[in-house]
């Protein structure tokens, strides 16, 4: 699996990152994921990769990631269908207009 990430990385998400201007080192970045799945492990690395300051959460909690999303400005995040699903629909109370774009994977998309 890490050749075809690895591949789908390189080929697919580094140039679109960078082709539209999607985030800069400025623009930190929220993961939450699990750094032992190979979802958490390519976000990380991506950010790594690209210079991207990177606020981790021990693990996911949705007024943490929201009240994250807001104080920080997050513009780009990795996340799984579910929580987007949770996040799309529950997010009266905060200001997550900084949100370009999500990349979801690892789960069936349910949206």
């Amino acid at each position: 699996m890490v050749p075809n990430f690895s591949s789908f990385f390189t080929h697919e998400v580094l140039p679109y990152i960078n082709k539209e201007n999607i985030t800069t080192t400025d623009d930190p970045q929220l993961l939450f994921l699990p750094f032992y799945h190979i979802f958490g492990v390519g976000a990380l690395m991506c950010n790594l990769f690209m210079g991207i300051t990177t606020v981790t959460m021990p693990k996911y909690d949705f007024e943490m990631m929201c009240k994250t999303i807001q104080n920080y400005k997050v513009r780009m995040m990795f996340m799984v269908p579910p929580v987007f699903i949770h996040l799309k629909n529950n997010i009266i109370n905060y200001d997550i207009s900084s949100l370009e774009m999500i990349f979801l994977g690892a789960a069936p998309d349910m949206a």
